[in-house]
């Protein structure tokens, strides 16, 4: 199997966006091993666990599910250490953090996705809807942090 590290170019033959979780993680797993800090090896490692959790947790006894959950948060976590600062990264590793009852975690990744956000775009207006997905009551939260006007009900999505 051929992995590539580049954060722009797909796991070959593009196992993640396939769907094929397991073969993602293996290619990922395999770049780590070749290239031990490199941060996008890391971030798509944990993003990729954390779809796996999401695909199968409904079928897994408790234990596994906290065992996966916690594997995906070190592993999103030491992405960040080497670097890998990006929004779906911190947002995942918010909600990874939330899962786990680790609120002020997960509130500070979330706010710090929406400074990344801020960065890389701009000041959030009203006029551009937020999608990071966090949970109702840090919905408000978020939304004041970015200058938002209000929250919509829906528990997923701040908007304006």
């Amino acid at each position: 199997m051929q992995c590539v590290l580049h954060p722009h170019e797909k796991c070959s033959p593009g196992f993640f966006e396939a769907g094929e979780l397991e073969r993602a993680v293996s290619c990922y797993e395999e770049a780590i091993s070749w290239a031990p800090s490199h941060e996008w090896a890391h971030a798509n490692l944990g993003l990729s666990l954390v779809d796996q959790y999401n695909m199968s947790f409904e079928s897994w006894s408790d234990e596994r599910r906290k065992a996966h959950l916690t594997l995906a948060v070190d592993t999103l976590s030491h992405a960040i250490e080497l670097g890998a600062e990006r929004v779906a990264v911190l947002r995942a590793f918010g909600h990874l953090h939330w899962r786990l009852g680790n609120y002020q975690k997960a509130s500070d990744a979330f706010e710090a996705a929406l400074v990344l956000l801020a960065v890389r775009r701009g000041p959030v207006r009203a006029s551009a809807p937020l999608r990071l997905c966090a949970p109702l009551h840090l919905c408000a939260r978020l939304c004041t942090a970015a200058s938002l006007h209000r929250c919509a009900s829906a528990p997923t999505r701040c908007s304006a």
